[in-house]
């Protein structure tokens, strides 16, 4: 795989994709599928990115306007209506000193039935296992490309948010302790 620098946070053009699947100068990237595909052809649009393009029909209606599609993972959050019916997701969130979850600031507006779009541990199992599984799907639907978008996932608050003190953590760092 290749990193193609550009529009994206992270993006890798995928063993099997066409050679002109790479990101030229000239191309144009909507970030969002257009809500009239018209658009495309108006902006000249070369790329869709974090098109949610796990679905194969949506993957060739792109090939057939002449797009590529990237597949999409977000390594920042379950999101919330995933939080609050999963409580091995709800629990591998990233915790403040005082053991409750950090809300992602930007994402404060996102709540599912009073459960809101926590950060996501990139060190807790469940979490890895979440973004392992919405990577499988993004590959499934055989996109050009793919969108990482936060591949940083859980440093940010932990940075300066006062996080992680989740269980995971704490039990990495006690052990690194006593090693």
């Amino acid at each position: 795989m290749k990193l193609r620098p550009g529009l994206l946070p992270l993006f890798l053009a995928l063993p099997g994709a066409s050679p002109a699947a790479v990101f030229e100068q000239s191309d144009v990237v909507f970030m969002y599928p257009a809500k009239d595909p018209g658009l495309y052809a108006a902006y000249g649009a070369t790329w869709v990115a974090w098109g949610s393009f796990g679905n194969p029909d949506r993957v060739r209606d792109a090939r057939a306007r002449g797009l590529h599609a990237t597949g999409d993972i977000w390594c920042l959050t379950a999101g919330a209506e995933a939080l609050h019916k999963d409580p091995a997701l709800a629990e591998a969130v990233v915790r403040d000193i005082q053991g409750k979850p950090i809300v992602v600031p930007w994402l404060k507006d996102q709540v599912f039935e009073g459960t809101p779009a926590w950060w996501g541990c990139t060190s807790h199992p469940a979490f890895r296992a979440h973004v392992r599984a919405k990577l499988r799907e993004a590959l499934a639907s055989g996109p050009a490309g793919l969108h990482v978008d936060d591949p940083l996932g859980g440093t940010a608050e932990s940075s300066w948010a006062g996080g992680c003190f989740c269980s995971s953590c704490m039990e990495a760092f006690r052990n690194w302790l006593q090693a």
